[in-house]
């Protein structure tokens, strides 16, 4: 990337410092904190709090005046509705400036040297999404006049304003500008300025400048201190992919989610799954897999059956390939069936037999082709009973697990 004026990564390892080589002055940051930054990782942003108390402050001695040509990149999340992201003026004066002045609504304006405004350039419609990472900007040529507003490695706005001498001789403020009652409230992290106007190919190279190489740390999964046997009875009939191809891959993702949460050892909670559709198929006991790899390694090779959907002759397998032996002592029962359609058998007779041997018994229905009056005959009572797309399996999962569980968040 050419002719570097500075790079100011606003993180929590180097704050108000240009890393760019360059040496321009450290900023003053007043009223703010770091957060989570666009690439996913803890304290890589600065997070402004929308009041005139809230802003960094760039000294400028003359290195970040790039009176000729610039452009001016960051990434932003905006959580309030107007404000300051990168003001060449402390104020009340102006020079260039990039600003939010609405919710969705990205903002440059090049001003000339002796302080006299161009026509702005603004962005419409949803190219900046709301309480979300943009990576935007704004680039002017010196040689041609012509001027680009940036949004997500797109130019999304153009126009010529003429060949002029920009005011970019002030110091910079972020966040809050003296005289002006607007404040930015959200995060922004890497803002970097050039002297030359950047081509769109440079822009996406510039995008990624200030992540971390490897991927953020990931939060360990709250930890079930319930001890559990949990069991899926897992519907496979045709129907699941003829309402969209990937469906019975969202089933199984959904069931690693609650499993991970789990304990899972020969002491501990055990899992335990079958899968049917006209008929029922062993996949494995209470006590076959002891590691929750070896549980998921078993999910994941789980084949689509097809057929027809027979719900009563699945619990009666499940009663007895499952929860045919005695129970023991403080372990809880646990069943989670999954289905999409209607069963073609009778379901209230098992479905009591499965529950009188001390199963809880959850029914998640997936779709609209339900009966909601036989998921409530399974279940063991309404509470028990969830009705939601393929899609909004992910989001059922927390819920799910709370009513297990009692789940603690593991520490370290």
């Amino acid at each position: 990337l050419p002719r570097i004026v500075a790079i100011y990564p606003l993180d929590e390892q180097y704050q108000g410092r240009d890393v760019s080589g360059n040496r321009n002055p450290t900023g003053t940051f007043v009223g703010v904190r770091t957060g989570p930054g666009p690439d996913g990782w803890p304290n890589t942003a600065t997070e402004f709090f929308g009041n005139r108390n809230s802003y960094v402050e760039f000294p400028n001695n003359g290195k970040l005046d790039a009176k000729n040509s610039i452009t001016v990149l960051a990434w932003v999340l905006h959580l309030g509705y107007a404000g300051p992201i990168f003001n060449f003026n402390r104020g009340p004066g102006w020079g260039v400036h990039l600003w939010m002045t609405k919710p969705r609504q990205f903002f440059a304006r090049f001003v000339r040297r002796g302080g006299r405004f161009t026509t702005p350039l603004v962005t419409h419609g949803n190219n900046v999404r709301y309480k979300a990472w943009n990576f935007v900007g704004a680039s002017f040529d010196g040689n041609t006049g012509m001027a680009t507003l940036w949004v997500n490695n797109r130019p999304v706005v153009r126009s010529n304003i003429g060949k002029i001498r920009l005011a970019t001789n002030r110091p910079v403020r972020m966040g809050a500008k003296i005289g002006d009652r607007r404040y930015f409230r959200g995060r922004v992290s890497c803002v970097q300025v050039y002297s030359v106007a950047l081509t769109r190919k440079q822009v996406i190279n510039a995008a990624r400048r200030c992540f971390k190489r490897q991927p953020p740390p990931t939060p360990p999964p709250p930890v079930c201190r319930t001890v559990v046997d949990l069991g899926f009875l897992i519907d496979g009939s045709g129907s699941i992919e003829y309402h969209g191809r990937g469906n019975f891959r969202l089933m199984l993702r959904f069931i690693k989610s609650i499993v991970v949460t789990l304990p899972i050892s020969r002491t501990q909670s055990r899992v335990g799954a079958v899968l049917f559709s006209t008929n029922p198929f062993p996949l494995f006991r209470f006590g076959q897999l002891n590691t929750i790899t070896h549980v998921q390694q078993a999910i994941d090779s789980i084949r689509y059956p097809r057929g027809k959907t027979y719900i009563g002759k699945a619990l009666a397998y499940t009663r007895i390939f499952l929860f045919g032996r005695r129970r023991q002592r403080n372990r809880k029962r646990v069943l989670i069936m999954l289905t999409d359609g209607i069963s073609q058998d009778r379901v209230g007779r098992q479905a009591s037999l499965l529950k009188a041997k001390g199963v809880e018994v959850f029914v998640v229905g997936i779709g609209r082709a339900l009966k909601r009056r036989q998921l409530l005959q399974i279940a063991t009572d309404r509470n028990h009973v969830s009705v939601v797309s393929f899609r909004g399996l992910a989001a059922l999962s927390k819920m799910i697990r709370s009513k297990i569980c009692q789940l603690v968040q593991p520490t370290g």
